[in-house]
């Protein structure tokens, strides 16, 4: 099986491999993954996924360049069964929900420090009603694990509730802040086992 992993504002593919890589070899089902870079270069080996503002992404009403992120993230995840975000990157696998952009092959999806995607806020609210009316027949969410932290700084844990209760899904909480909580490695790999099948 594929995974797909999307790091967060500032890091790079390579960056993320390498910073996860004690996460991802506990998932033994997935054989290989991909680190795509972000589509904004920020400096030199440093990206993000839109156009950075003035204003946090959780605050803006607008992501210059998602668009194309989105357009990168499906071509990336095509094929996967499984995507891991983190930061930005959580935030940009809300957008593939919100857009109804998911692969059809993508079994389960880990977001971890991620925050309410303000611009397609249209899109989550439809989600609300699809998962709490009549389910469709076209449109299938994969199996989501939220990773929150109340010590985040970054993304208020209160920002990636409101996702949460707009897409659904798991969550596990962490003591670690605005980071990837590697001591929970084994609950992160043995939801993934369970899910991505």
């Amino acid at each position: 099986m594929l995974g797909v992993a999307f790091h967060g504002k500032g890091g790079s593919g390579k960056g993320f491999e390498s910073n996860i890589k004690e996460l991802t070899s506990e998932i033994d089902t997935i054989t290989s993954w991909r680190y795509p870079d972000g589509t904004s270069v920020l400096d030199e080996g440093c990206y993000a996924w839109w156009e950075p503002s003035e204003m946090r992404s959780f605050e803006s009403d607008v992501w210059v360049g998602a668009d194309k992120a989105i357009d990168v993230a499906c071509e990336a995840a095509d094929g996967a069964s499984v995507l891991f975000g983190f930061s930005q990157g959580a935030m940009l696998i809300g957008c593939l929900l919100a857009e109804k952009r998911m692969p059809e092959s993508v079994k389960a999806c880990v977001l971890v420090g991620g925050a309410w995607c303000r611009p397609y806020s249209n899109g989550l609210g439809e989600l609300v009603q699809w998962r709490l009316g009549p389910k469709s027949k076209t449109y299938q969410s994969p199996k989501l694990l939220h990773i929150i932290s109340a010590q985040d700084r970054v993304n208020p844990p209160s920002s990636a509730m409101m996702l949460q209760a707009a897409v659904g899904g798991d969550i596990v909480y962490h003591a670690g802040g605005h980071v990837v909580p590697l001591d929970k490695k084994d609950a992160i790999a043995a939801w993934v086992r369970q899910n991505a099948e």
